[in-house]
């Protein structure tokens, strides 16, 4: 760092601000205080590296500071940012800022957990909701009883033959939200029988 009739303490060069949750509505700040000659202090300017943090100047003659933010609505993950202070003798001093922010829950919701059908391909649906962003899948603990499929919010599971299967409703991690607990749906599988055909016409002959 240059040499500087203005300073800044140690512990305020590398500042990491609290650690969020992934759609947090708070954005954490800190400030790093400035000191500078006793007449004339002032602060040029300052900048960012990263749009993650914005940096702003305040303070008066003598002892300033210099707020960072982080922004709102950061993705998941690391986000550093070295800030760039400009003080009045010309000299130039470099702050590292950082935060981590953590993947939200996510939660998955059935609007029915259980169904009957018959085995002769009979279909039953039910939606689902879901808070995360990671892909949806659905399972079937058996496929020779029943099969399932989703589409949009909606899951269609088909009867094989008689049983009864569990489907798994499954919400996987993505890049902001973590997997979903499982939502199951029981789907019992009736034996369908045919109607009978009746026993036929009689024709009467005349000889």
């Amino acid at each position: 760092e240059e040499d500087s009739a203005y300073t800044i303490e140690d512990e305020q060069k590398t500042i990491e601000l609290a650690g969020q949750v992934y759609g947090y509505s708070d954005p954490p700040s800190a400030t790093i205080t400035v000191t500078g000659p006793a007449e004339d202090a002032k602060l040029l300017g300052v900048k960012s590296s990263s749009d993650a943090f914005t940096a702003v100047p305040e303070g008066e003659s003598g002892s300033l500071a210099v707020t960072v933010t982080a922004a709102s609505g950061l993705e998941a993950g690391a986000h550093e940012a070295t800030v760039y202070i400009y003080t009045g003798d010309g000299a130039t001093h470099l702050v590292e800022v950082s935060l981590t922010v953590q993947k939200a829950g996510a939660s998955l919701t059935i609007g029915k957990d259980s169904g009957t059908v018959l085995s002769n391909e009979g279909t039953d649906r039910f939606s689902y909701a879901y808070t995360g962003d990671g892909a949806v899948s659905v399972i079937s603990s058996d496929p020779s009883v029943a099969t399932a499929e989703v589409s949009g919010t909606v899951v269609t599971v088909t009867g094989r033959k008689a049983g009864q299967a569990k489907i798994t409703v499954r919400g996987a991690e993505g890049p902001n939200y973590k997997e979903a607990p499982d939502a199951v749906y029981t789907l019992t599988v009736e034996e369908y029988s045919a109607p009978s055909t009746g026993s036929g016409s009689s024709v009467t002959r005349y000889e």
